[in-house]
Order: structure tokens, then sequence, then C-alpha cells
């Protein structure tokens, strides 16, 4: 059987141009050719590699910046976010951590007191009488900061029950290719070309990380074409939301056709 590749990379070149639905800095390409790259004989098609950027954040609205504040100087319930963006370190987010509290209502950041033990690599949280810490919420910071979700209550200091982590939160890429012919996946059509795991990851991914993927012969999915007529192709990065991942020019593909 043949071998035959096709490598795209995100920015035009002299075969093709590349336009962007999303904006520049999202991952959503179109490759727009100028002569036909496919062949009759084509049948299968496959991702083989794909080099892309990590810039998704590790603290985001809608996933893990929230939790519940309690003051019993005022008897009310605070929720408490925290900006959405890449967080260096711990010790930025517990400084984020106290403003937002202090925003919420001044002296609550002494009441409700977050602190970041390196050599534990755990959170504590001191808590005067009366005041609660509620993580059971739905977009919930408990996992990064490792703490169960649940409240917190009582004049007492309570350690997070597991080691916190500045990365808990990791997306698996989902790659979209416009010439899968759409199959079913958990009863919905889609033209899924490939997965790229990073939740099982064991490495530490940070803000501009390079993300390699290469599958093997074994691993590799090979999705039927929908035209050997192949003149314009769409890819799309998304995540477990359907929500297109941020990216850049820095992206590039490698498709494998099958005969």
């Amino acid at each position: 059987m043949s071998r035959n590749f096709l490598i795209l990379k995100a920015y035009s070149s002299d075969n093709f141009s590349v336009n962007y639905p999303n904006g520049e800095n999202m991952g959503d390409y179109i490759f727009n050719f100028k002569f036909n790259v496919g062949s009759p004989t084509f049948k299968k098609i496959g991702l083989r590699y794909c080099m892309i950027p990590y810039l998704w954040y590790n603290i985001q609205s809608n996933i893990n910046n929230h939790f519940r504040a309690y003051s019993a100087a005022t008897s009310q319930w605070f929720d408490i976010y925290l900006t959405e963006k890449n967080y260096d370190n711990f010790d930025d987010i517990i400084s984020e951590i106290h403003t937002q509290l202090e925003n919420a209502e001044a002296g609550l950041s002494t009441d409700i007191d977050f602190v970041f033990h390196e050599d534990l690599l755990k959170i504590s949280i001191t808590l005067n009488a009366g005041y609660r810490v509620n993580f059971n919420v739905f977009d919930s910071i408990s996992n990064v900061l490792g703490f169960k979700k649940q409240i917190y209550n009582g004049a007492n200091t309570f350690y997070g029950e597991r080691n916190c982590d500045i990365n808990e939160y990791k997306y698996n890429v989902y790659v979209y290719c416009s010439l899968i012919k759409p199959c079913l996946i958990n009863t919905y059509s889609s033209d899924l070309i490939s997965l790229i795991p990073l939740t099982n990851n064991s490495r530490i991914f940070y803000f501009g990380d390079m993300i390699y993927y290469e599958c093997t012969q074994q691993q590799i999915l090979k999705r039927d074409l929908l035209t050997n007529e192949i003149t314009s192709i769409r890819i799309t990065l998304r995540n477990m939301y359907g929500e297109v991942l941020p990216s850049n020019k820095s992206s590039i593909f490698i498709l494998e056709f099958f005969e």
C-alpha cells in the first residue's frame, strides 16, 4: 500500500493560502489549494502528526475559577471569581483569591485566609468563627487547590485533602477535518479525525509550550474520505465542550491518505 502525506502549516505558502474564520489567534484553519491535491485512489484519511501551541489558561471562566465565601459579619454569601488567565504559580493564585475576597467585602481575606505551603504542596484555609467556604459549585476551583467539593466551616485551619495542582485542568484536544465523511459518535454526526490526549499526560504544560502528537500505524484513526477532489480543507481544534481552542500560525498538521 502506498503512503501519501499532506503537510499543512498554518500560514500561507506557494501551494495554498490559509483563512482564519475565527481570527488568527484561534485554532480554526481553512487551507485553499491552487490545484487538486486529491487522487481517485484515496479512500480513507487520518491524522499522522500535529504540532500545536498550548495557549489556553489554567484558570478559566465557567471551568475552574469559582467558589463561595460566607461572611459572619454581614450574614451573606459571596460568589468569588478569579480572573481568567494563566497563573505561573500558587502565590499568584492566592494573591488573586485574597484580592477577590477583599473586593467582595473589606476584611474578608483576614477572616478567610488562604495560604500556600510549598514544602507540603498543599493549600490551607484558616476560618474565623462563623465564616465558611463552599467549593460545591459547578465551576469550582476545588481540584486546583486540592480540596473536596464541599463546604468548610468552623473556627479552624483546613488543609487540602490532596496536593494542589496548577495544571489540574488539561484539555483533551479534538481535531476536526472537513474531508471526513461524517460518522456517528455518541449519536452525533461528527467529522472528528483525531483526539490528542492530554488529561492523562504526566507532562506539565505551561502557556506557550508546544504540543507534539504523532500517531503510529496502529493508533491512527482511518476515516472515510468525503471526496477525492481536494481543493480546500478545514481543520478545527476544539475542547470537550465543542469550543474552538486558541492557537496561532505555528500549528502544523500532517494528513495521511490511504488507498
